[in-house]
């Protein structure tokens, strides 16, 4: 996407107001949008809103106009519904060409028939004799679209991302390999591995999206113990394929009533400490956190960290 000098200069010269960052999560029937805000030092939660995806364009524009956010500092993150995330072999070429020499292996593995915009970025370890890499693609008019609608607002757009990214930034704080299992609103449950805020590995975990229809006796007649089985293979695939010290903390974020009694289940069983996820960042809002979008709450929060992964698509 080119933007004329104008048209940037009118961005970079947006006056800003008190909101530090806005996070959009971009989902399949509704869109959440986090506004952090920062006074002296702190950073904290202060605006959380969401907009059906039919209206999204139109009551957006007027929510940011209306705030005065022209010039904000804007991440994007998609949810699953909108991207393929594939593990392919690296290219056998020099690292400015990987980008393009990708087109040819995924136009034999997407089931997207569109023009897509795609991306890569490198796993931290390998299983011995592999050279992986793990690419996201993306129809190209969603991002077409929403960094038009971006530029339009004059909103300052930084990074799109995907899920399991924003993902990291929720616990970017542990230096220590932690995994994670947290699922949006209507999504399959993403279980991650994540140290030192990069991405390990990643699974989605079909046949427990509705996990929130079942009672806890439910639950603990197969469900949860389902659940454990594909923890553990994940754990014993960080520890001998991987070859990583063994992960010692469960983090668990889960939009049902009982996600209590899953975790302390998952504690029994697996026999590690299971804590449910709490993004490190104060909450200046009345807003219960298990009705929202962690989603777009980790895309915000990529503006306190100052990530440079490579795991995004920077913004045209």
């Amino acid at each position: 996407m080119q933007i004329s000098w104008r048209q940037y200069l009118t961005l970079k010269l947006a006056k800003r107001n008190a909101i530090f960052s806005l996070g959009i999560s971009v989902g399949k029937h509704t869109h959440y949008v986090v506004g952090l805000v920062k006074q002296g030092a702190e950073v904290y939660w202060a605006h959380a809103c969401q907009f059906d995806i039919t209206s999204f364009k139109s009551e957006f524009s007027l929510w940011i106009k209306a705030n005065n956010l022209a010039g904000t500092p804007t991440y994007i993150s998609y949810t699953e519904s909108y991207y393929q995330l594939l593990q392919v072999d690296r290219p056998d070429v020099e690292e400015n060409e990987v980008h393009t020499a990708l087109q040819w292996p995924l136009k034999e593995l997407l089931t997207i028939n569109k023009e897509v915009a795609y991306d890569y970025f490198d796993l931290p370890v390998q299983i011995s004799g592999q050279h992986k890499i793990n690419t996201v693609a993306i129809e190209y008019h969603h991002i077409e679209s929403m960094s038009q609608l971006m530029l339009d607002l004059h909103l300052d757009l930084k990074q799109i991302v995907v899920e399991e990214i924003a993902t990291c930034e929720l616990v970017h704080s542990h230096s220590e390999a932690v995994l994670t299992l947290v699922q949006e609103l209507s999504g399959e449950i993403c279980l991650t591995i994540i140290k030192d805020n990069r991405l390990y590995m990643t699974r989605r975990l079909r046949g427990f999206d509705n996990l929130g229809q079942f009672s806890p006796d439910e639950l603990r007649m197969g469900i949860i113990e389902s659940l454990c089985i594909q923890i553990q293979r994940s754990l014993d695939y960080f520890s001998n394929q991987l070859r990583q010290p063994p992960i010692k903390h469960i983090f668990v974020r889960l939009p049902i009533d009982h996600q209590d009694i899953i975790a302390e289940d998952i504690e029994k069983v697996i026999d590690m400490p299971v804590s449910l996820l709490t993004p490190a960042i104060a909450m200046k809002i009345d807003i219960n956190i298990n009705d929202f979008s962690l989603n777009a709450l980790g895309a915000a929060m990529i503006a306190l960290h100052k990530s440079n992964s490579r795991s995004t698509h920077e913004a045209a």
